[in-house]
């Protein structure tokens, strides 16, 4: 699922808003910890970028969301090359 359509802001690269969002699509009181009947779950997020380096900010806030969802995250990191739509 792409995020940045969904919340609507394309270039939103707080990753906490990101997963916020999707997780504010469970049911309430929806938990992704099913270790104790054998079930892993985890959300995987992709993060594109030209090379130059940095990545996502892992806030206290983000940390204490997944801990409450009892999910874990997994980042990608990817080379992208800039577009023509980016100069």
């Amino acid at each position: 699922m792409d995020t940045r359509e969904a919340i609507g802001r394309i270039n939103e690269y707080d990753v906490y808003v990101h997963v916020s969002w999707l997780l504010s699509q469970l049911k309430p009181g929806t938990l992704l910890d099913g270790c104790a009947r054998g079930i892993e779950a985890s959300l995987s997020l992709y993060w594109g970028s030209g090379g130059t380096g940095g990545g996502p900010f892992i806030s206290p806030e983000l940390s204490a969301l997944l801990a409450k969802h009892r999910v874990q995250l997994q980042i990608g990191f990817y080379y992208e090359e800039a577009g023509p739509e980016a100069h």
